[in-house]
């Protein structure tokens, strides 16, 4: 005779479902077999995972096998924050852009975000491709006001600032913010041959605009261009703009009446205009200042005195200067 299984509780016989239910939990406690462990350990890994993540939620990414990426909530951005105290190399650009907002400034070179501080220093964020920090620079030296001027045309006068904060990394930058204090225009000046230029506010009928000038000269091919223009809408709309080339190698004869006329005309805006910021030379010039050093009078003439005489006017002396260098090319 088969013997019967009995309730645990109680002493009635069990059913054929519960001799089942009974089997299972059985079977499960058997901490001989594998599955049993795998079980009984992962019920352990949850309630363990549970405890950490309510007693300390500052682990909950790596905890999960997240990335982790640094935090900071709206009342631990403070005064301290903002001048980039809380920021190391390493930070992603997206932590650095939620402590201190949308950057004043970006770089046109090496790929970074700058920002103008409270007490007028400036503080640059250089990003790898990773768009991690990996160099924080600060300048102590304040953005120069060097004027105001409505150069965008929509009634209401724009700040103009001398930049130094890259200096040391070979580039000064001329900036113009609207009334409401955004950069709308920039532009770099670099002591290379390549980053020479200077910049000028020149007044015009009443009205305000910028003006460029680059004389450039490579292995004694010039070319020589000036641009006046305004910044409606912040892009650069030319008003007028002329070039000449030529060479003082002797290659070609020069054409003194075309390059009377263009000195004429440059210096005539030239006589109006404020200089702003100059690196032709090499040399840096700031601004505000008087243009009249930069009027064109074709300075390398002076390298040959000895073809001059006293009294010989401009035109004469590029006449004489290109008979000279024609004569010996040959």
């Amino acid at each position: 005779m088969k013997k019967r299984a009995w309730r645990i509780i109680g002493g009635s016989p069990l059913t054929v479902g519960e001799r089942n239910i009974k089997g299972r939990i059985k079977n499960v406690l058997n901490f001989k077999r594998p599955a049993a462990w795998v079980l009984i350990i992962s019920v352990l890994a949850v309630i363990l995972s549970s405890v950490c993540l309510l007693t300390n939620p500052a682990l909950k990414p790596e905890f999960l096998g997240a990335t982790a990426v640094p935090s900071m909530e709206k009342d631990q951005i403070n005064e301290g924050t903002r001048v980039g105290e809380n920021i190391k190399k390493g930070t992603p650009r997206e932590v650095v852009l939620k402590i201190m907002g949308e950057p004043d400034f970006t770089l046109s070179g090496l790929y970074g975000d700058g920002y103008v501080l409270e007490d007028g220093s400036t503080e640059v964020f250089y990003y790898g491709a990773n768009e991690l920090v990996y160099e924080i620079k600060r300048s102590d030296a304040p953005w120069k006001l060097l004027g105001n001027a409505d150069v965008n045309r929509d009634g209401l006068k724009e700040s103009i600032y001398l930049d130094q904060s890259q200096r040391d990394n070979g580039s000064v930058t001329l900036r113009i913010c609207d009334s409401s204090g955004n950069d709308i225009w920039s532009e770099e000046a670099g002591t290379s041959h390549a980053g020479w230029t200077s910049l000028f506010l020149c007044e015009q009928g009443g009205e305000d605009y910028l003006l460029r000038y680059l004389p450039g000269m490579w292995q004694g091919y010039c070319t020589y261009t000036y641009t006046l223009f305004t910044l409606e809408g912040g892009v650069e709309h030319v008003v007028r703009s002329n070039t000449i080339g030529f060479d003082v190698n002797g290659v070609n004869k020069l054409d003194a009446p075309k390059m009377i006329a263009f000195a004429e005309e440059v210096n005539a805006l030239l006589g109006k205009s404020t200089l702003l910021l100059s690196s032709e030379g090499g040399e840096y010039s700031f601004g505000p200042s008087s243009a009249d050093r930069f009027f064109e009078r074709y300075s390398w003439l002076d390298a040959t005195p000895e073809l001059y005489a006293d009294g010989d006017d401009l035109k004469t002396r590029l006449v004489k200067y290109s008979e000279y260098a024609v004569s010996n090319h040959r």
